[in-house]
C-alpha cells in the first residue's frame, strides 16, 4: 500500500522554513525531496500547483515587515524614555540654577567680577538645559526657526539678510 504524502507539512516547510543548526532555513525542492524521501519532480509539481514560491515570497515579506515594525517600536520606546530623562534632567538643572540666581538677587552689595562670571555661567547652563528640554519634546531650539514657524515662512526660500549692508539676498 502506497503511503499518502502529507503535503501540508512539506508545504509549510517550504514556505515558512524550519530550524536547521539553530538558524531559520528555507529549503529548496531538492532539500525537501531528501528530507521526505519523495521524488523532486513530484514535489515540484505540487509546489507549482499550489504556488509555493509566491506564497514563500509573501510570507518572507510579511515576516520582514513585522520584524522591522518591532524594531521601530523598540527604538521608539527607548527614544521616548531617553527624551523623558533628558527633559527631567533639564528641568532639574533649571531648578538648581534658579536657586543660585535667587541668591545673587538677594545680595545687596554690588556683584564682584567672579560672581558676574558665575551668573553668566548659570545663565548658559539654563539656556542649554532649555534647549535640551525642547529637543526632548521635539520642539525647535533655534530662535530663528521658531520665528519662521510662528510666521509660517518657508526658511529655505526666505530671503537672507546681508548683515553688513542690511540688504536682502
Amino acid at each position: 500500500m502506497k503511503k499518502k504524502i502529507n503535503w501540508g507539512i512539506i508545504r509549510q516547510d517550504y514556505i515558512q522554513g524550519y530550524k536547521k543548526e539553530g538558524q531559520l532555513y528555507y529549503p529548496s525542492m531538492r532539500d525537501l525531496s531528501k528530507k521526505y524521501g519523495k521524488d523532486v519532480a513530484i514535489i515540484g509539481r505540487q509546489a507549482k500547483k499550489d504556488e509555493w514560491v509566491a506564497k514563500r515570497k509573501i510570507y518572507i515579506n510579511k515576516k520582514s515587515t513585522r520584524t522591522q515594525q518591532k524594531t521601530i517600536e523598540n527604538y521608539s520606546d527607548e527614544a521616548s524614555k531617553f527624551d523623558i530623562e533628558c527633559f527631567i534632567g533639564a528641568r532639574d538643572i533649571i531648578e538648581i540654577t534658579k536657586s543660585s540666581i535667587e541668591e545673587f538677587k538677594k545680595k545687596t552689595e554690588t556683584l564682584k567680577s567672579q560672581e558676574i562670571k558665575n551668573l553668566k555661567g548659570l545663565t548658559e547652563i539654563r539656556l542649554n538645559a532649555q534647549k535640551e528640554a525642547k529637543l526632548a519634546l521635539g520642539e525647535p531650539t533655534d530662535r530663528q526657526v521658531v520665528l519662521h514657524k510662528l510666521l509660517d515662512v518657508d526658511v529655505d526660500n526666505y530671503p537672507k539678510q546681508d548683515e553688513k549692508n542690511n540688504i536682502s539676498t
